[in-house]
């Protein structure tokens, strides 16, 4: 049986704008930096315009529609309108963290009908916490070998993140990808609908790790 060294890193369309010009926005990334361009700017107003005007077309990347317009409306301070935007997204089956207890949300609790949607975000969250699963993927070094030793990494997203974004963040070097084996993983553990996180004392996390741990033992 192999034996490996065990490395955690832990947490670690054309639209026309106001001003006239034609912003390019044929893709979610496109639309992502033009966002991000006016939101460094504070041209907060002009890119709810943007978010609005693609609104329906990317349609998998829905909830980070929804999540960044949920950020132009609390840097406008446009409250009632995310309280819509939530109650709508619910239907659809998503869900926030929404929280009275986080400070994030104080300009809430103002609201009745928030006590409301914080009950159902709660719902919804936990019927998907049921159902979720702590998921891996195997990048296996360049040229690998059933014969050879690797030492293995594994690399665990920070909270409010994502296997896709851990990956994103922790491009590989050349000489991991070609002597490493590297595994990623994600937390059962929704924070909202796309996002994930760790806590202390979660046996069901600590149980799935250690079953990653042992089948990567056994198949390679």
């Amino acid at each position: 049986m192999k034996h490996y060294y065990t490395i955690f890193i832990v947490f670690l369309l054309t639209i026309r704008s106001l001003t006239g010009q034609n912003i390019c926005v044929d893709t979610y990334d496109n639309y992502y930096s033009k966002v991000n361009e006016l939101e460094s700017k504070e041209k907060y107003e002009k890119a709810i315009l943007l978010t609005n005007k693609v609104w329906n077309s990317f349609p998998k990347r829905k909830f980070e529609l929804i999540k960044e317009l949920e950020y132009l409306n609390n840097k406008t301070k446009k409250y009632k309108e995310n309280l819509i935007l939530w109650e709508e997204s619910h239907q659809e089956g998503y869900f926030f963290f929404l929280n009275k207890q986080m400070k994030k949300y104080e300009s809430y609790l103002f609201y009745s009908e928030f006590d409301s949607l914080v009950v159902q975000d709660n719902y919804i969250r936990d019927q998907i916490l049921n159902k979720s699963t702590t998921k891996h993927e195997v990048f296996l070094p360049l040229n690998y070998s059933s014969d050879q030793k690797y030492p293995l990494l594994l690399v665990l997203h920070g909270g409010g993140s994502n296997m896709k974004k851990a990956k994103t963040r922790w491009q590989l070097l050349d000489h991991l990808k070609s002597d490493f084996i590297v595994v990623y993983i994600q937390s059962y553990r929704h924070y909202d609908s796309k996002t994930f996180g760790w806590t202390s004392s979660d046996n069901r996390a600590h149980n799935d790790i250690k079953k990653i741990y042992s089948d990567l033992i056994e198949n390679y």
